[in-house]
């Protein structure tokens, strides 16, 4: 095992193999081939921490079936995240007519209660507020 590896050229040479090509050309004249690719042996080399490779030679290893073959890992693809579908554009008048009543009982009922009025003075004045707004045409800059 070599350890402190950081000669991998790109991120898919790092994945697809299980040591850099600068480190097994500095081992390979002391190990015949079959010893570098999985027939009789492996040489690991990483960096920080072992891959997914890494497993899967030493599974390929120890499976008595695969005794003498030579390792040749095939990558998992990479999952690609889906894009977050778009929320759809409210157009429906009557979407619009709820959306401007929820906007502007919120509102009333904000400023209402930031003016610390008793309950009932509370209710009354939302009531005439409401009443009176909804009375007003609509407006798209609500």
């Amino acid at each position: 095992m070599i350890g402190g590896d950081e000669h991998y050229t790109d991120e898919d040479e790092r994945d697809r193999t299980v040591i850099s090509r600068w480190a097994r050309r500095k081992v390979a004249s002391q190990f015949d081939e079959e010893y570098l690719d999985g027939r009789k042996s492996f040489i690991f080399s990483w960096n920080k921490q072992h891959r997914e490779i890494h497993e899967e030679a030493l599974l390929h290893y120890f499976d008595p079936r695969k005794k003498g073959q030579k390792f040749e890992y095939q990558p998992k693809p990479k999952l690609v995240p889906m894009p977050k579908p778009e929320e759809p554009k409210i157009t429906s008048p009557a979407v619009k007519d709820i959306q401007r009543e929820v906007e502007l009982y919120t509102t009333i009922f904000l400023l209402v209660n930031s003016l610390k009025f008793q309950p009932f003075e509370c209710l009354f004045l939302c009531q005439f507020l409401i009443f009176f707004f909804c009375l007003m045409p609509p407006t798209d800059h609500v």
